[in-house]
């Protein structure tokens, strides 16, 4: 997912023998298609729910709730969870032993799979498996994100803001992931910010947050715009 590639799939006949990694290239296929599709046309950040709050005492409360991350994997939190934002995690989600050396830490939701349902291998006296949960890591780092990338400077942003073309358009080529093909760094979607104060940890869950809207969602708040600009028109006459 990280450069784009022509899509390839399995073509079939009659007598052909199948294997493992055509079932996989099978897989790797359709789950290719969809993460493109989310990636590229949806974007990424958080869907519905995955709100955080204070929890009991020190701790933090992540709702249940679904996300996408910058590679177009869906990431799906099925119950509520609590997070202690003075430990410092990993990659895997597990605790480093060091506790945060900044005055803030954020809080990741990052894309995982497990394997699971094990089956004996008598062959081999192993064991295999049969399923990979599609699952998810909540991550602790420290600091606050870095500022979002620009694709355009300041002053090439005002040329294009102000330059020919349909506003919209304009507006899109000045935004800072205008067109990009490259996902951003990093694989994970902020939840939110815990700073440390004398009476417990303060959650910030909407500076560094990236929401995604649903076609609804959309299409409810440009009817809303819609009967406003109808009624602006009725009052100045036109």
């Amino acid at each position: 997912m990280d450069e784009l590639t022509s899509p390839e799939r399995l073509r079939y006949f009659f007598g052909q023998m199948l294997g493992v990694d055509d079932f996989q290239s099978e897989q790797d296929y359709f789950v290719g298609k969809h993460r493109r599709h989310d990636r590229f046309l949806h974007g990424w950040g958080v869907v519905c729910g995955l709100g955080v709050s204070g929890g009991t005492g020190d701790m933090v409360t992540v709702e249940p709730g679904l996300a996408i991350d910058p590679r177009g994997r869906e990431i799906v939190v099925p119950e509520r969870r609590q997070v202690d934002p003075r430990v410092i995690t990993d990659d895997a989600g597990e605790p480093t032993g060091a506790g945060p050396e900044k005055d803030a830490v954020r809080l990741c939701l990052a894309y995982a799979e497990d394997a699971t349902d094990p089956v004996p291998v008598p062959e081999d006296d192993a064991q295999e498996f049969t399923r990979t949960a599609e699952t998810y890591r909540l991550l602790v780092r420290d600091g606050v994100p870095p500022a979002p990338p620009r694709l355009l400077s300041k002053e090439q942003r005002d040329v294009v803001l102000s330059g020919p073309g349909p506003p919209a358009e304009r507006l899109a080529l000045a935004s800072p992931e205008a067109s990009g093909c490259s996902p951003p760094n990093g694989d994970c979607v902020v939840l939110a910010t815990v700073t440390f104060q004398g009476d417990g940890p303060a959650v910030d869950p909407w500076t560094y947050r990236r929401q995604l809207f649903s076609v609804v969602a959309l299409q409810e708040l440009l009817f809303r715009l819609a009967r406003r600009v109808s009624r602006l028109e009725e009052a100045a006459g036109l």
